[in-house]
């Protein structure tokens, strides 16, 4: 309940979503994805040179890739019925694209494993970052 009338849960839900986005924009989510990527290749070719960089980064890839497309597809609807197809699209895609690397013996797991959480972490950081206050 919202006062005297009650909110559905389609808006009940869109607020943190709209949250995220005021704070990071529809791009902010994937722009710490590469920051962490980027940070991550380095430090993971530092402990465990060219492998460990190569896990890392296709970890990351694994989950920027599909949120890069869900950002820019999301941009141009706002019907709860394409938002879902899209998130499933996002779902799939990614699942297919952990497949294909553990398939094909590509990586490292462990830093592959560490890329795929890492590029995660990218949700939680948009999600505690403060809202700037020189934003409409």
């Amino acid at each position: 309940m919202n006062g005297d009338e009650p909110i559905s849960i389609l808006r009940a839900a869109e607020r943190p979503a709209v949250t995220l986005l005021r704070n990071s924009g529809p791009w902010g989510v994937i722009a710490k994805q590469t920051a962490i990527g980027f940070v991550g290749v380095l430090v993971a070719g530092t402990f465990a040179g060219i492998l460990g960089s190569w896990g890392f980064g296709l970890g990351v890839c694994c989950v920027a890739v599909p949120s890069a497309y869900f950002a820019w597809s999301s941009q141009r609807t706002m019907e709860p019925g394409r938002i879902v197809g899209q998130g499933l699209v996002k779902v799939v895609s990614t699942g297919g694209l952990i497949a294909l690397v553990l398939v094909n013996d590509l990586v490292q797991p462990g830093w592959f494993f560490s890329g795929l959480l890492a590029g995660q972490g990218a949700y939680w950081w948009a999600l505690v970052e403060k809202p700037n206050n020189n934003q409409s």
